[in-house]
């Protein structure tokens, strides 16, 4: 995209939007937490709120101009100093942060021996094709009390990896993989192989429920595919399909036209054909829907997922969602994004966030970067969860060498 006019126009746009959604989300906190507020204004605790505030904007505007992100530091940092989102949300800074490998109010720190020693066993490069049934057990077990959940796919791409996630979800055996696939090869013969390997089932098998499920695909022979097979398996109903891509502000934009079934394309990526394509964002259809908790998030949106989650940052800060995935690599808006300033971000939120590995295993990011994974970038995915989800968590940290 080109530094001109209305590059700075989106900017503009895209930064106002934050911060209106920042103050929404601040005044009811401010009111709390006044007498906190001026016990908290003292120089450590500004310098340590304007340094996690600055990391926010960075990853919040990539390459955006200096005002911008000047604009967004400032709510950030009203918001690190007005403390909590609420009763569940992370302790608010105070004071000086506390030695390295300590468990602090955001859980637990590396010392830097111990981030050096994660990433020289590089988890970045052994992380593309994971496997997360050790935590997702976990995951199910403990939201197995529930009677309704909801699951949200963005970029669905041909909706295998969707089906599957219903099927554990929901505990309804209607939602079959080996089923929709055969839909799939038979309607759409030519339709591009999957990268990964399937994946395999969970084995905890959770009472049958009520599960909406979202399916967002912007691209349209990946919609038509969608579309024609969720509707002879008969899944539309618990399904929503939703024809659009997902960034951090709502609009129109062009979309590469691949064939069906194709996974490396999206949004700013260079194509001979291309469509436009309606774009919106998680906040708009977590509204749109009325949807009060998403217990599983995937996105997948080929280098756009930075901006997928910064339009939702209303929806992570109310704590709606429980557990989150997402890729990470150099192309689209990877390229110009920064991963610890979106981790970074993500731990104010509540969550801590983990390479998710092709083992099985998990290796340590919140509190546990290391300069090497800017140069060392490869294909590989993020799994994140609300530390709230107490089992799930310590699950996840036993798995990752932190019990």
């Amino acid at each position: 995209m080109k530094h001109g006019a209305s590059y700075r126009l989106t900017v503009w746009a895209l930064s106002a939007l934050l911060v209106t959604q920042c103050l929404l989300m601040l005044l009811p906190r401010v009111a709390r937490r006044a007498g906190a507020l001026r016990r908290s204004a003292n120089a450590t605790l500004g310098a340590a709120a304007g340094a996690a505030a600055d990391a926010a904007a960075g990853a919040a505007l990539g390459a955006a101009p200096n005002a911008s992100a000047a604009a967004l530091r400032a709510c950030l940092l009203a918001a690190a100093l007005a403390g909590p989102a609420g009763p569940a949300g992370p302790a608010a800074l105070a004071g000086p942060a506390p030695p390295a490998g300590k468990r602090t109010s955001h859980g637990v720190r590396c010392r830097g021996p111990q981030a050096a020693e994660i990433a020289r066993a590089k988890p970045i490069a052994h992380s593309n094709c994971f496997d997360n049934r050790a935590w997702m057990d976990v995951l199910l077990r403990e939201t197995a009390h529930l009677p309704a959940v909801t699951v949200v796919a963005v970029g669905c791409n041909k909706g295998d990896d969707f089906v599957a996630q219903m099927r554990d979800w929901s505990g309804d055996p209607r939602f079959s993989v080996s089923e929709y696939r055969a839909s799939a090869a038979r309607h759409f013969p030519r339709a591009s192989a999957r990268a990964c390997p399937p994946g395999s089932a969970t084995t905890v098998a959770v009472p049958r429920r009520a599960a909406r499920g979202f399916c967002v695909e912007p691209m349209p022979r990946n919609y038509q595919l969608l579309e024609t097979c969720m509707r002879v398996l008969r899944y539309l109903g618990p399904v929503t399909l939703v024809p659009a891509a997902v960034s951090s502000v709502p609009g129109e934009e062009s979309f590469p036209d691949g064939d069906a079934g194709a996974e490396s394309l999206g949004l700013g990526h260079a194509s001979a054909a291309s469509v436009r394509v309606n774009v919106t964002t998680l906040d708009e259809i977590v509204r749109g829907a009325n949807i009060s908790a998403i217990e599983f998030l995937s996105i997948d949106t080929e280098g756009n997922d930075v901006r997928a989650l910064l339009g939702g940052i209303h929806t992570l800060a109310a704590r709606k969602v429980r557990y989150l995935e997402f890729e990470y690599h150099k192309v689209g808006r990877w390229a110009l994004s920064d991963l610890q300033d979106l981790v970074d971000l993500l731990d104010q939120l509540g969550f801590d966030c983990y390479w998710a590995l092709n083992s099985g295993g998990l290796s340590r990011l919140t509190g546990c970067w290391h300069d090497s994974y800017y140069s060392e970038r490869f294909w590989s995915n993020v799994a994140c969860v609300d530390r709230e989800s107490r089992q799930t968590h310590r699950a996840m940290q036993r798995l990752a060498g932190f019990a």
